[in-house]
């Protein structure tokens, strides 16, 4: 209130006005109107009502008071904080608080097992909660959050929930012709009231799906039951952006549920995963199988790195023969894990070598050439040389020794001295006791 410099005395103001009425109303008139007490006498006496309050001003002041000595003493708040939740608030100095706060303040002392400090916290978390009728608002929303089996606490989370949406879960459901069982696993009470997000963004993401994938009802349902965090994620920022990962590597729009959760360079390497099934003929399981494995690593391949892999073992390892590709890769999904410049290549290398000095191999002495330990691969690659196609052995690289009867062992001393008269720089094979042996791609050890 702001005082006016009084320059009279206002005792005879003061006794004049309790002529007029009881102690109480001459407060209440001085508070409502500070100027009664500069006013002249003469004028105070010509004044039909001169004890009338103005309510707006006094009433506001009187709620206002009596409402912090409500909050100081009903639940023990602090001045400071009697003080925010009075700032806070929208209409507690606007009304009477015996009908506006203390039955609120009641009912959720009720609620909180007369735990004063638990009442205490809610109100400080939301002063605005006090302004929500308790009938028609806090009562019923307070209800709900009990058959959710929500904290008390979340209250302050749920009490702005309008009717409409309590109205839109039940849309949902209605929507994607879900059952009471699937709705409950989709988008359970508790989620739906405690997640302001899930609430907003539910409706206009199935939207977008509906629009975008160009499936029945029942197949983009099975998509959302198998990856529910569609229904909640943020539609600009991951779900339109991995949509347009698939449209531009060719995938299949419907795989928005298998990537949605994903990284950005794991959702991109499952775009070329798609890709390379595709070219690969690799079907829709083996495709998952084939991903499960390539991403497990600690860091995720580009879909660069990934193709540049695949297209060097296509042409330089399985002869442009996709179908000998496709095998290895699902017979060993881990063939796509291995380094391209530290492993496939050497390797390929080292093939190619042997099949100069007309050493071809079978098929199934592919199992493992790629993916085995490098000490595995030095170790059992000479060994089994002669598995191998010995075709040199006709073209008098190696004679013929076993048909002269020597034993096996010496036939593979035979073919590890012919690979020896072969001088290729990086891919010499040399023995283990031998200077030279760090600068070999395969060591014999004795």
């Amino acid at each position: 209130i702001g005082w006016k410099r009084i320059t009279l005395t206002p005792a005879a103001n003061i006794e004049y006005l309790l002529s007029q009425g009881s102690k109480d109303d001459v407060k209440n008139a001085i508070l409502s109107r500070p100027n009664l007490l500069s006013t002249s006498l003469e004028k105070l006496r010509n004044m039909s009502n001169v004890l009338a309050t103005t309510k707006s001003k006094y009433a506001a002041l009187r709620f206002r008071n009596d409402s912090g000595a409500i909050l100081r003493d009903a639940i023990e708040l602090e001045e400071d904080d009697v003080e925010y939740v009075l700032s806070h608030s929208r209409y507690l100095s606007l009304r009477d608080p015996e009908d506006f706060l203390v039955p609120k303040l009641n009912y959720l002392l009720s609620v909180f097992d007369e735990c004063k400090k638990h009442v205490t916290s809610c109100v400080l978390e939301n002063p605005g909660l006090l302004d929500y009728s308790l009938q028609d608002w806090i009562i019923p929303r307070m209800a709900m959050a009990s058959d959710a089996g929500l904290d008390p606490f979340q209250i302050n989370n749920i009490i702005s929930i309008s009717p409409q949406e309590i109205r839109d879960r039940i849309k949902l459901q209605t929507h994607l012709n879900l059952t009471d069982i699937e709705l409950d696993r989709l988008v359970p009470m508790k989620a739906w009231l405690a997640q302001r997000h899930l609430r907003k963004r539910a409706g206009p993401n199935i939207q977008h799906l509906i629009a975008h994938l160009n499936v029945s009802i029942n197949d983009l349902k099975q998509i959302i039951l198998e990856e529910p965090s569609l229904l909640d994620l943020s539609l600009l920022k991951t779900i339109q952006p991995r949509m347009d990962m698939l449209t531009q590597a060719g995938c299949l729009p419907t795989d928005i549920g298998k990537i949605v959760m994903l990284s950005e360079k794991k959702a991109d390497q499952y775009c070329a995963i798609c890709h390379l099934c595709r070219r690969l003929g690799i079907t829709s399981s083996q495709k998952d199988r084939l991903f499960d494995s390539v991403s497990s690593t600690t860091r995720p391949q580009s879909s660069i790195g990934l193709m540049e892999k695949v297209d060097y073992l296509l042409h330089h390892a399985f002869e442009g023969s996709k179908q000998k590709l496709r095998a290895a890769i699902i017979k060993e999904p881990a063939l796509l894990k291995k380094s391209l410049k530290q492993t496939i290549q050497p390797r390929t290398e080292v093939l190619q070598y042997l099949e100069s000095i007309g050493l071809k191999h079978h098929p199934s002495d592919m199992t493992g050439y790629f993916t085995q330990p490098e000490s595995a691969f030095t170790k059992k690659l000479v060994p089994k040389v002669n598995n191998w196609h010995p075709s040199a052995l006709d073209q008098g690289h190696i004679g013929n020794d076993l048909k002269d009867g020597s034993t096996m062992q010496e036939s593979d001393n035979d073919i590890i001295a012919t690979l020896k008269d072969f001088s290729l720089p990086l891919t010499a094979f040399a023995y283990s006791d031998e200077s030279n042996r760090d600068g070999a791609r395969v060591v014999h050890w004795k």
